[in-house]
């Protein structure tokens, strides 16, 4: 997609994205570049302070649940750290699934200064940072220059692209699943519950999105037996899919 839009308010801000699925990454980056975006990512809350204490960036999208330390446990260390390497007053956007009222409440309430939900909307993303960035109403992106739609950001040759790394994530997914399922290990379960939601939401695989769905509930609620389940019902389905794109 060729941009012939003057993007030199975007290419001075430098984003530090917080995100474990390569997935959402891809997206991200792909939105973040067409709006003229410099941005670095890193998959958990540890590579987080790490990034802080080297570069000084000027806004953070945080995932909220990741691997070692999530989002709300490292927006929290950020706001109260007396860390002279880490800007405790950085913006941060939270970039979730969840949905409920009281879910976004736990993001604000952590020290987010807003939030985004998944699937992330390229024009509802750039709108939020734009605004914790504390641009003027009146300025306008490159993205709303062009009147663009998430759609249109996942051009055909990118959603091949996503699809392919889908495709290539599978079959460790799968193991990872059985693994889990096999020694209750509800905590693992709900991540990946959660991080395939995120990929099969972008695809738009409601059948999938569903199911990772119900194992991400299962695994944060610690009903083991319902989650060992649910993922060897996962596993079909992808299994399913996995036959279906590979046709």
């Amino acid at each position: 997609m060729t941009q012939s839009c003057d993007v030199h308010a975007s290419t001075n801000v430098y984003i530090l994205v917080a995100e474990d699925d390569p997935i959402v990454q891809m997206v991200v980056k792909n939105i973040l570049e067409q709006a003229g975006y410099k941005a670095d990512f890193v998959a958990d809350g540890k590579e987080v302070l790490n990034a802080l204490e080297v570069q000084d960036y000027d806004l953070i999208v945080m995932d909220c649940f990741m691997p070692h330390m999530d989002g709300f446990t490292t927006t929290r260390f950020i706001r109260n750290t007396d860390s002279t390497g880490i800007r405790s007053g950085i913006p941060i956007i939270a970039m979730t699934g969840l949905t409920a009222k009281d879910d976004q409440r736990r993001c604000l309430d952590a020290g987010m200064d807003d939030y985004v939900c998944k699937p992330v909307d390229a024009h509802t993303l750039i709108s939020v940072i734009e605004r914790s960035l504390g641009r003027a109403k009146g300025e306008t992106t490159v993205l709303q220059q062009n009147d663009t739609q998430t759609g249109e950001i996942l051009e055909d040759n990118f959603l091949n692209t996503i699809i392919d790394k889908f495709l290539e994530e599978v079959p460790q997914v799968i193991i990872d699943l059985q693994a889990a399922a096999e020694c209750g290990d509800a905590a693992t379960l709900q991540h990946i519950g959660h991080r395939l939601r995120g990929a099969t939401d972008i695809l738009e695989a409601s059948t999938l999105s569903v199911h990772a769905l119900a194992l991400e509930q299962a695994g944060k609620d610690g009903n083991t037996a319902l989650a060992s389940k649910l993922a060897s019902e996962l596993i079909k389905e992808l299994q399913k899919l996995l036959a279906a794109l590979t046709e």
